[in-house]
């Protein structure tokens, strides 16, 4: 009877201090989860980034560890003739002057598109790409009426007074006869000599991914975001 009652305690114990530890793990506070840098962390560090490596004081480690790592992403139409690529640029940032403070946009950022010609069967020549850095009003001007035709310009030169005419860029948007997609047209010319030019032909379907990218990424382009972000 005795060695009954004592196994018996012995169990109620073992099935106290199980309860405890329980109830100890219900009631322990969960470890924080790591944090993200905020948004304007996060474009500070780009800020800072660049700066450095301009000045010659990047430190790789501090600016690392402020910065999340960066991530690429694009989209891409292949077709017999060519194929176009969907990238984007982010704005830059410069600190705002006066006491308060803060952020303005320094570049905006662009849709970058790049064009390559086809140089065999699904192979095309991207080391001889052709790349136009569309703004968020000439996007518009594309998405308010895609069914018009529509000629952009670039001189990437033109702030360089020596090299101005040297290299240009034109893209000419229209849309296919029959009603059924578009064509992107895109050449490069100059003073500079050598030329060169690709076509690309999207879908309808093809033609909605694209305008819905670009409406999606204007305001990441111009830095509205950070507006709502701070």
């Amino acid at each position: 009877m005795h060695a009954l009652l004592g196994r018996g305690a012995a169990s109620l114990r073992g099935a106290a201090r199980s309860a405890g530890r329980a109830a100890g793990a219900a009631v322990r506070p969960a470890a924080p989860a790591p944090q993200r840098p905020s948004a304007p962390q996060r474009h500070y560090a780009d800020y800072a980034s660049t700066r450095a490596v301009a000045e010659g004081t990047y430190d790789a480690a501090a600016i690392e560890s402020a910065a999340p790592s960066r991530v690429f992403v694009d989209w891409t139409v292949y077709k017999t003739k060519g194929a176009m690529t969907v990238k984007f640029i982010k704005p830059t940032w410069t600190p705002a002057n006066g006491q308060g403070g803060g952020f303005v946009v320094d570049r905006q950022g662009k849709l970058l598109l790049e064009f390559a010609a086809s140089t065999g069967e699904r192979s095309y020549g991207w080391d001889q790409k052709v790349s136009m850095a569309m703004s968020a009003t000439e996007l518009g001007q594309i998405f308010s009426d895609p069914s018009q035709e529509h000629s952009f310009f670039h001189d990437p030169n033109m702030m360089d007074a020596s090299a101005k005419g040297t290299v240009s860029k034109s893209l000419r948007w229209s849309a296919a006869p029959d009603g059924r997609g578009y064509f992107v047209n895109v050449s490069t010319g100059g003073s500079g000599g050598g030329k060169a030019g690709v076509s690309v032909s999207l879908s309808k379907a093809e033609y909605y991914v694209f305008e819905t990218l670009g409406r999606y990424a204007i305001p990441y382009m111009l830095g509205i975001d950070m507006v709502f972000a701070t």
